[in-house]
């Protein structure tokens, strides 16, 4: 979480600023991400628990949309720590990311951190299939019901030639 309270270097300004993100902008449905998200996060886990069981507004905004919302924050923030911290880093040696299967299993296929930071392109976050990327499998079943398309995929010849493949 301390990264949120850092400055971002000016170079990571100046990157991120360059970046194409008019896909994304004109998509349908992110168009609209704020709201959703807004909706999706607050509105409706606490509109549940009020309209079924009766549950008062603020027992449930403060449980079901709070707490929740800042236990999954929590929870991500320390799959990503772990993620830089233990476990191997067959892609790349000298970035901190690592791969790990026993993430992969806690975390249902984030597990590939070093690939992720090395292939950031790549929608699986990993090379391996269901076993170790439960992520990958989900984005597939979306693609196959037509709710995913143009998934980008590092080639196998790339990623078998990062310079420490050889060592996994």
């Amino acid at each position: 979480m301390g990264w949120l309270l850092v400055r971002k270097h000016p170079e990571v300004k100046r990157r991120g600023a360059r970046l194409d993100l008019s896909d994304l902008y004109a998509d349908e449905i992110l168009m609209h991400y704020k709201l959703l998200a807004l909706l999706c996060c607050f509105l409706i886990p606490t509109a549940v628990p009020v309209y079924f069981w009766r549950e008062s507004a603020l027992v449930a905004f403060l449980t079901a949309a709070v707490f929740r919302y800042c236990f999954c924050l929590h929870e991500t923030w320390l799959i990503n720590s772990a993620a830089h911290k233990f476990g191997f880093k067959p892609y790349e040696e000298q970035i901190t990311p690592t791969d790990s299967f026993w993430l992969a299993v806690l975390a249902a296929g984030e597990g590939g951190h070093n690939y992720h930071h090395v292939f950031p392109q790549d929608y699986r976050t990993s090379e391996y299939s269901f076993v170790h990327n439960i992520t990958k499998v989900v984005i597939d079943w979306m693609a196959s019901a037509g709710l995913v398309y143009d998934r980008k995929v590092v080639s196998e010849e790339r990623s078998r030639s990062s310079p420490n493949i050889a060592t996994f």
